[in-house]
């Protein structure tokens, strides 16, 4: 078995010390738990450092944006890493900072196409392969991000979602190796993240506009306050989709559900 192959998540902790990487990461491994995020909580108020990875062989209650429960069985790769960021006034960049390091590995690792779907979702073959859920949250008068990401590697995908999800055995038609994935993703995600600390936020948003499906494709936005439909034009300095309606107008949308309208 080559390494590209490896599996077991476990051998991590021996492996992260020897990453050429900005932060000092350190994981913990659970064959299960209900959800990544509320371990990474527990720890993040007990006071364990950035660059904490809680991973979990599956998770029980996994959950996704706008609160939507995320399946994550065995052989998918379920993990949340503990950010204590200086104030940054971009928290969003983090999000899009993960899918771009997602798109990045299963590109070099498997050579997949993945591409963006704002604001974090990783689409691969017209399909949902990752979903990202991070949460700002302050302990001990700082800031934590709990950066929560899943990715359907070699799980299966329920009937009643193949439509609409897929994962990487599906695209490949063979199991790959967790390990590699996780390990490309903290290098991808560590050199970002050290951009977005020092300021150079133009280089994320420029990294993610090239990936980014949505942008020139007339999409409609749901929001608390209604539906917004016209054309995604771009993303601003602090990730905002920008859409451009009908009338003219230019709409900044922090947060939404969006949907690719075709014609």
């Amino acid at each position: 078995m080559s390494f590209q192959d490896t599996d077991d998540l476990v051998l991590l902790s021996q492996l992260l010390p020897k990453l050429n990487t900005v932060i000092r990461w350190r994981a913990f491994y659970y064959e299960s738990l209900p959800t990544t995020q509320g371990e990474a909580l527990r720890l993040a108020e007990a006071g364990f450092p950035e660059g904490t990875l809680v991973i979990a062989n599956q998770m029980t209650a996994g959950r996704g944006r706008m609160s939507r429960q995320w399946l994550a069985p065995p052989g998918g790769l379920w993990f949340t890493a503990i950010l204590r960021p200086p104030p940054i006034s971009q928290p969003h960049l983090v999000n899009l900072a993960a899918a771009i390091a997602v798109a990045r590995s299963v590109k070099d690792l498997f050579s997949v196409d993945a591409k963006l779907k704002w604001p974090n979702d990783v689409i691969a073959g017209g399909k949902k392969l990752c979903g990202i859920l991070s949460e700002l949250h302050v302990s001990g008068g700082s800031f934590v991000i709990l950066l929560g990401v899943g990715i359907n590697v070699n799980n299966d995908i329920p009937e009643e979602i193949r439509h609409t999800a897929t994962s990487l055995r599906a695209l490949l038609g063979h199991r790959v190796g967790r390990l590699p994935l996780l390990l490309s993703f903290i290098k991808f995600f560590d050199g970002d993240y050290a951009l977005i600390k020092k300021g150079y936020t133009d280089l994320i948003i420029s990294s993610y506009q090239a990936l980014c499906t949505t942008i020139g494709r007339r999409v409609e936005v749901t929001t608390p306050t209604g539906s917004y439909v016209g054309v995604a034009v771009g993303v601003d300095e602090m990730g905002r989709l920008i859409v451009r309606t009908p009338s003219g107008a230019r709409i900044l949308f922090s947060a939404g559900e969006v949907l690719h309208v075709e014609g």
